[in-house]
């Protein structure tokens, strides 16, 4: 692991994701309220700048995320924890894994450890980051 995960927040990344990939036409406040993002806060201007701005960075991280989770870095949600962990980690080169089939078996390990419980919702994330392999056929 790249860094350590926290699961509900990584669970709340892919859902975001999933339903700005889904309905591209929601604005940043729809999408913060079909995933429930502030969902016990008052609903005000407010609130809906707040909403606006977390549903944007989550848009961003979860982007991110995926960007690295290529080059076998997962999770990395930032510039930051990029650097941070190549520091940390020297041996792995920066253009990450040797090769894609080599990227997509460390992704995949990495979802089965998460999901080790939940099989049904690593078949969920694998569909949904590669259909090719995983989706509906």
């Amino acid at each position: 692991m790249w860094t350590k995960p926290v699961l509900t927040s990584l669970e709340q990344h892919y859902r975001i994701w999933r339903v700005h990939q889904e309905q591209p036409d929601l604005n940043y406040i729809q999408l913060a309220d079909a995933v429930g993002v502030m969902r016990a806060y008052e609903d005000n201007l407010e609130t809906r700048n707040k909403k606006s701005a977390v549903a944007s960075r989550m848009i961003k991280q979860a982007k991110f995320m995926i960007d690295q989770a290529v080059h076998g870095r997962f999770p990395v949600m930032n510039q930051k924890q990029l650097d941070a962990g190549m520091g940390k980690f020297p041996q792995i080169p920066p253009s990450g894994l040797p090769d894609e089939e080599a990227s997509r078996r460390a992704i995949l390990a990495t979802i089965d450890d998460m999901f080790e419980d939940d099989p049904a919702k690593a078949a969920e994330m694998k569909a949904a980051l590669f259909p090719e392999l995983y989706g509906d056929k």
